[in-house]
């Protein structure tokens, strides 16, 4: 009897222990798993702040950049000076009509590449042409041609001014031409290389007078050319309003 209760003693002092074993062990894996919950949260804080700062600095770079308006951009009614060596005159650009051309030719006014060319090509009673070439009769490079807008609806009238361009139709770059008559022999008639046109993509608003005086001027010839300003008349600068 007393083996017997000695054996009984044994096995529930045994399950005792091994009970507490187990509590310990469930407790420590319990804690170890809080543990790793704990960085885990901390860790995933940790990761969305560092998201959060990169997103703050990179909106702080784009608050910081410089948003510069392309020259494209074009006003309803934008007006441009004509300084040159004999007197200054305005031309309003048509750029709901016009757009191709307007934004070429601001293209080239924008990167200052009219300062220093000539109207090479005076026609008293038709036209006055320039935006080609220096003072020494010399052809400055250009940019690729672009679209004839000569279908637009406008008219070459008088001080109206056009995109100048060879018998190719679309080989308009930036050359240009202001009418000293009402030219309806340039307007679009048709789609054929003779009646396609030239397109109008504004008109002079100001400075009649230096239009009138260029056109009146003495003329001769510069190698092949003909009708060449005997005096130089110099595009000094084209700028907005």
């Amino acid at each position: 009897m007393e083996k017997v209760v000695l054996m009984i003693f044994v096995v529930l002092f045994i399950g005792c222990a091994t009970s507490k074993n187990i509590l310990h062990e469930i407790g420590d894996t319990s804690t170890n798993i809080l543990h790793k919950i704990g960085i885990g949260e901390k860790k995933k804080d940790i990761e969305q702040q560092q998201v959060a700062d990169v997103k703050e600095n990179e909106v702080s770079k784009i608050s910081n950049l410089k948003i510069e308006e392309p020259y494209e951009v074009i006003t309803k009614n934008q007006i441009l000076i004509f300084e040159t060596t004999h007197g200054n005159f305005e031309v309003e650009l048509n750029y709901e009509k016009a757009p191709i051309s307007v934004k070429n030719f601001m293209a080239y006014v924008n990167e200052g590449f009219y300062n220093g060319t000539i109207f090479h090509k005076v026609i008293n009673g038709f036209m006055v042409q320039g935006g080609g070439f220096d003072m020494y009769m010399k052809k400055k490079p250009t940019k690729s041609p672009i679209k004839n807008e000569a279908g637009n609806g406008l008219k070459n009238y008088k001080y109206t001014i056009a995109m100048a361009r060879t018998d190719v139709i679309d080989s308009a770059t930036s050359q240009f031409f202001i009418n000293v008559a009402d030219n309806s022999s340039l307007d679009h008639s048709d789609n054929s290389n003779k009646g396609f046109g030239y397109a109008v993509f504004g008109k002079v608003t100001s400075g009649f007078d230096t239009i009138d005086n260029i056109k009146e001027i003495d003329i001769g010839t510069s190698g092949p050319h003909v009708n060449v300003p005997a005096e130089p008349i110099i595009i000094n600068n084209i700028y907005k309003k």
